[in-house]
């Protein structure tokens, strides 16, 4: 799945941006299945599709307001600036929550979240983690937002 992700049908167009899917993203991911999609196969490949999708749409311009996104896919339901703990980067990265809904899920674990941070100078999108409202009903906790936002700034340039 992990090499699905950044296989984009815009391969006759070149992206703008490159996308790192962080360590922490891949196993917030990994748990995001295991716990709600275990025994869904079709869910779960919804799922997949719309995170391939948003990855798509993030390599050609992940500047986009709420109200464009939403063009893209009724799932796709918000997005907020600078969730907490992201005040370490550099001021030129931009961080973003993506609100959407789960496939196949309901009431809270239906209510799902991207965070992501954006780095102009590389041109480049870190997804930093994926959750629900289930696995996190107000936010990841603090040590988690810290330790992923290390990583990807160990891996970009966002200790400005």
């Amino acid at each position: 799945m992990v090499r699905g992700l950044l296989q984009t049908r815009w391969s006759n167009i070149s992206a703008r941006y490159k996308i790192d899917l962080s360590v922490p993203f891949l196993s917030s991911f990994k748990e995001l299945k295991r716990r709600f999609y275990k025994k869904q196969a079709k869910r779960l490949a919804e799922l997949e599709d719309l995170i391939r999708r948003v990855v798509q749409i993030f390599e050609h311009e992940p500047h986009l307001s709420t109200e464009e996104l939403r063009r893209f896919s009724s799932r796709l339901k918000e997005i907020q600036d600078n969730p907490s703990n992201s005040t370490e980067f550099d001021k030129s990265w931009e961080c973003k929550k993506l609100y959407f809904v789960c496939p196949g899920l309901r009431r809270a674990a239906s209510m799902g979240r991207l965070i992501y941070a954006v780095d102009p100078n590389e041109s480049t999108v870190y997804l930093a983690l994926i959750y629900n409202h289930v696995q996190h009903p107000k936010r990841p906790p603090d040590g988690l937002m810290n330790d992923t936002w290390k990583q990807i700034k160990q891996r970009g340039n966002g200790n400005g």
